[in-house]
């Protein structure tokens, strides 16, 4: 039987509170950084939608971004020391959505694709020369209903993209082998997703589990033995563990309905992720051998 017990950070509200009074923030898309010093995430306070970063050990955070439009999904460079994320900035229309990068303070922002459709979800190689991302190509909201998500892989300065594998399906949520050879990644190819894996150069295509439940948002633990990913398959969406190979599954998670891409911590001990157990959207560290979950209450961020 799995036990959790929720540790409360700091126990303020069942909501966070930030900027101007009254206005509440949820927490969205955690990914901790490899130096494991800093944690990245998306946060919305009222309608604004901005990148912020967490500071592990003074427990403070600082927002990075401030534009018009969902900035969302960020990722770490291995160094730790760039952020890439999607944003509409350019466009200042919702579902047309670029890849940008930055310095882990927020500055040096640079747009790194110009596609007509939505580009999102990136992710630095483990040496740091590439980024994978989704794109759909869209003139139109109702394109989503008829078009297609593909991967794509660029160069950090967003120059010498290629498709990874042709593909009528929704390929989606791509992430990265620590030793950089695999991509593993969730496809709707057998009708509901499904978790597979290719290698970088677009071969040796595996799916590797088969279930009627949606399974998706996968990402190699740091030594490359073990994924975590997310399923419905108990009824509600929660995170589990698998070897590599797709084998020994595993539940981590109870009636959290977590959501976003399950991120690991540098010594592979803990995930953090978002969840909306508490009413709201917030940001909660669970222990991988014990199962116990810390929510990680931010409070009074400072502002851009």
């Amino acid at each position: 039987m799995i036990r959790l017990s929720i540790i409360v950070a700091l126990i303020f509200s069942s909501f966070n509170f930030c900027g101007a009074q009254d206005v509440t923030c949820e927490n969205y898309h955690p990914i901790w950084s490899p130096d494991g010093k800093m944690i990245v995430f998306d946060r919305k306070c009222g309608d604004d939608h901005e990148i912020y970063v967490y500071y592990m050990e003074s427990r403070t955070c600082k927002q990075l971004t401030a534009s018009p439009g969902r900035d969302a999904h960020p990722n770490w460079s291995p160094d730790s020391e760039t952020i890439v994320f999607q944003s509409p900035r350019a466009s200042e229309q919702d579902f047309i959505v670029d890849i940008y990068s930055m310095r882990a303070d927020g500055s040096d922002v640079r747009r790194l694709t110009q596609k007509s459709g939505f580009s999102g979800v990136p992710a630095f190689s483990p040496d740091g020369k590439s980024i994978i991302y989704q794109f759909i190509p869209l003139m139109s909201r109702s394109d989503f209903e008829t078009n297609n998500w593909n991967l794509y892989i660029m160069d950090v300065h967003g120059e010498n993209t290629r498709r990874l594998m042709d593909s009528n399906m929704n390929d989606q949520v791509a992430s990265w082998s620590p030793d950089g050879g695999n991509i593993v990644f969730h496809s709707d190819r057998t009708g509901n997703n499904e978790v597979y894996t290719i290698q970088v150069d677009g071969s040796g295509l595996t799916q590797l589990i088969l279930n009627k439940a949606d399974d998706g948002a996968a990402v190699f633990s740091p030594d490359g033995k073990t994924i975590a990913f997310k399923s419905t398959r108990s009824g509600s969406r929660e995170i589990y563990l698998m070897d590599a190979d797709g084998q020994n599954v595993r539940q981590l998670t109870k009636d959290f309905d977590a959501h976003g891409l399950p991120s690991w911590s540098p010594d592979g001990r803990q995930i953090v992720f978002h969840s909306d157990k508490s009413g709201g959207n917030e940001l909660y560290i669970l222990d991988v051998n014990s199962m116990t979950v810390e929510e990680l209450k931010i409070f009074d961020c400072q502002s851009e």
